[in-house]
């Protein structure tokens, strides 16, 4: 019994004084990480059409532009059975894609300063 409760006194004592400042303190730093402006380079067009005609299946092109968890949905359904692939080549060549910071796709060279 007194096993037991010097057991619990210890683990509730290492949650508290261990354990959440951790959390806190990883939090406050990605916090103060994110709020530095970045600057970002815009994904290229061309390269997302000729990555989405040829590797369009395995996701290659979202990949690229930073929609990690579409291309692996793409990479295990296979394109989502060729109609994502499709979706995405036809999105790709109209201009219609948005790579995974919102940013349009597009073949000019213009740099934005995110927050």
């Amino acid at each position: 019994m007194i096993k037991e409760t010097l057991i619990f006194i210890y683990e509730l004592l290492y949650f508290i004084f261990i354990s959440v400042p951790l959390a806190l303190s990883i939090y406050l730093i990605t916090i103060t990480i994110s709020k530095f402006k970045r600057n970002v380079r815009i994904k290229s067009q061309t390269l997302t059409i000729l990555l989405s005609l040829f590797f369009g299946f395995a996701g290659l092109h979202l990949f690229y532009i930073g929609r990690y968890g579409r291309g692996i949905l793409y990479l295990l359904t296979f394109g989502l059975l060729g109609y994502g692939w499709l979706f995405d080549f036809i999105g790709s060549i109209r201009g219609n894609m948005n790579d995974g910071k919102g940013l349009p796709i597009t073949n000019k060279s213009v740099h934005y300063e995110i927050d």
